[in-house]
């Protein structure tokens, strides 16, 4: 299921959501605003085997994968 990112087109906020790609996107949680941009931003994948969990939060990969390429 995707990862999307989202931007408030109301005050401008950011944050994530899991959804289906023809889901209706979420409200903006901080002012609930349902005028937001949304952008498609990673994957997550099940996890390898049963039991293991290979979700992270998407910040988190991306600062593995920006430390990596400096």
């Amino acid at each position: 299921m995707p990862l999307y990112a989202f931007e408030c087109s109301a005050c401008g906020d950011g944050f994530e959501a899991l959804q289906r790609f023809d889901a209706v996107p979420s409200p903006c949680p901080s002012c609930h605003a349902s005028e937001v941009r949304r952008k498609l931003s990673t994957f997550v994948a099940g996890p390898a085997r049963r039991g293991e969990s290979t979700w992270t939060p998407a910040a988190t990969r991306r600062d593995v994968i920006h430390h990596h390429h400096q």
